[in-house]
């Protein structure tokens, strides 16, 4: 009967060290997909949030807001928290084109009068090398950046010669 106990909380703890390394692995991801600056230290076991206002623990999802004094528990708890009493400033995005000023949604690449300007194929090259998300981590893949580069040398060459 001992040994059946013995096996049942190693179980138990196994279980729970794969959670916490699950927990470690799947943080910063989610943590990036919100938009949140992140610095990663201990391989995974700390992450220091923005120019340190807090410290995640993601193992445990322990976290405390350094200026705050405030702590609590959960990668989706802590980024609400962030959102609440730490509101960023509203970026503007504009159109790509050169000299047009109007404001598109972040995942656009422009107004749709421009947008439809481009050659097919130059909007499929930017749709294709798209990363869902790259508009809010501000980390465009080097494909999506090749592709927009393209678009402005056609619009250099094409449009205004």
């Amino acid at each position: 009967m001992a040994d059946d106990e013995n096996k049942g909380y190693e179980g138990m703890r196994e279980a729970s060290q794969q959670r916490r390394r699950d927990n470690r692995a799947h943080a910063p991801a989610v943590l990036a997909a919100a938009g949140v600056k992140h610095t990663i230290q201990n391989d995974g076991a700390h992450i220091v949030i923005g120019r340190a206002i807090a410290d995640f623990w993601p193992g445990t999802g322990l976290w405390k807001d350094r200026k705050r004094g405030v702590e609590g528990r959960g990668v989706r708890n802590l980024i609400a928290h962030l959102e609440r009493c730490y509101p960023r400033p509203i970026q503007r995005h504009t159109c790509h084109w050169p000299g047009c000023d109007r404001d598109v949604p972040p995942a656009m690449w422009g107004c749709s009068q421009h947008w439809f300007k481009l050659p097919k194929q130059l909007r499929d090259q930017i749709w294709r090398t798209y990363v869902p998300g790259q508009e809010i981590t501000k980390s465009p893949s080097p494909e999506y950046m090749a592709a927009a580069h393209a678009v402005q040398e056609w619009i250099t060459k094409e449009v205004n010669p």
